[in-house]
């Protein structure tokens, strides 16, 4: 679960929300479930312009003050970032349901997986190189007895 309760102590999920303990009055209460999830692409509603296509939902927040507070990371069709921003009215944004964006924003998840496991192949080699500079320091015929 990617969600901050400002001033809040997560207790457990309930069909209505979250139960909360409020640290500073000492009660517990429900807080009721974000219209949006960390990692959900949106789109501008009628009430809001935006020049990107669609946005990604970062982190959902609640506070006493503004209720649920929504990080975005903006993006467009061709996988340009274009920074990042706030936004606490739940009506200036809704779901995609076009299939095309859906389609886009499904291959943006994609890209992302793969960019990770890219990273994480290169770290994985830059440590095996470190290993075979060690051995061709320590035993310089190593290569020739494993035949590498």
């Amino acid at each position: 679960m990617d969600l901050q309760f400002n001033g809040y102590v997560f207790i457990s999920e309930v069909e209505a929300g979250y139960e909360v303990y409020n640290t500073k009055t000492k009660e517990e209460s429900i807080i009721p479930k974000p219209k949006f999830v960390h990692g959900q692409f949106v789109k501008p509603s009628s009430k809001h312009y935006s020049q990107k296509d669609f946005t990604r939902v970062i982190s959902p927040s609640y506070t006493d003050n503004r209720g649920w507070v929504y990080g975005e990371s903006y993006c467009d069709i061709y996988g340009n970032p274009g920074g990042t921003g706030y936004w606490i009215e739940e009506d200036l944004f809704e779901p995609l349901t076009d299939p095309i964006l859906l389609l886009y924003a499904e291959r943006l998840k994609h890209i992302e997986v793969i960019k990770n496991h890219e990273t994480i192949v290169a770290q994985r080699r830059d440590f095996l190189n470190k290993i075979y500079f060690s051995l061709d320091i320590i035993a310089p015929k190593w290569r020739e007895q494993f035949k590498i």
